[in-house]
């Protein structure tokens, strides 16, 4: 989360063409993924409590948006759900905001052959209304003073627009 984004000044400083990916998933569902993630890394101890989890999401947005706002053009979000729900126009989208060619193949990464990626995956997903409530009820009870909502807000905005206007 917050670490990569503390980095994004030195790399436009040594790399000032350099094409700044911010990975993005609703705040809820990032929240809950570290909770239930166990990291053995004493860096991740934050991840173990709910609180210090909502005051990493905020300090990660805005982070992000102060980098979005000193390098405008140059740091490009990608959704998480935009890149689930319609993965070829996501990467295309991704390959031009790098300035690099849509190459087929993009979407075949599964089929290379390498060594799994430690934390791969299947991506499960949920209906909002299925589990958004509860999570959110746990949330503001464990970090009241973190909160959450004006992200959730704004990352819902995002993502309908994403997913709602820019496909249909």
């Amino acid at each position: 989360m917050l670490h990569n984004l503390w980095l994004v000044g030195h790399i436009q400083l040594l790399l000032p063409d350099a094409c700044v990916v911010h990975v993005a998933r609703h705040p809820l569902d990032a929240g809950l993924s570290c909770y239930a993630q166990p990291f053995a890394s004493p860096g991740m101890a934050w991840s173990w409590d709910l609180g210090h989890i909502a005051a990493q999401i905020n300090m990660t947005w805005r982070l992000a948006q102060h980098w979005e706002a000193t390098l405008p053009g140059r740091m490009h979000t990608l959704l998480y759900e935009e890149l689930v729900a319609h993965p070829e126009l996501a990467a295309r989208r991704l390959l031009a905001a790098c300035g690099l060619d849509w190459a087929p193949q993009v979407l075949r990464f599964h089929t290379l052959d390498r060594p799994p990626a430690p934390l791969e995956q299947d991506i499960l997903t949920l209906p909002e209304d299925a589990l958004g409530e509860v999570v959110r009820m746990a949330f503001a009870s464990a970090a009241e003073p973190f909160c959450l909502d004006i992200f959730i807000e704004g990352y819902s905005a995002i993502a309908f627009l994403m997913l709602n206007v820019t496909w249909h």
